[in-house]
């Protein structure tokens, strides 16, 4: 029996616009509710951990 393997692909080259959109993703900086948020959802997971 034979099995027909595949060669692993090498990671492509970034384009110009792959860069600006990685680069627009690391930059952004979350909204004030979506900090309220996680930090809230911290707190009843740390508190549902303690019981």
């Amino acid at each position: 029996m034979r099995v027909k393997v595949k060669p692993i692909q090498p990671t492509p080259a970034l384009s110009g616009i792959d860069a600006k959109r990685i680069i627009a993703e690391v930059k952004k900086v979350p909204s004030k509710e979506a900090i309220d948020r996680n930090k809230r959802m911290l707190e009843k997971v740390r508190k549902a951990m303690s019981k």
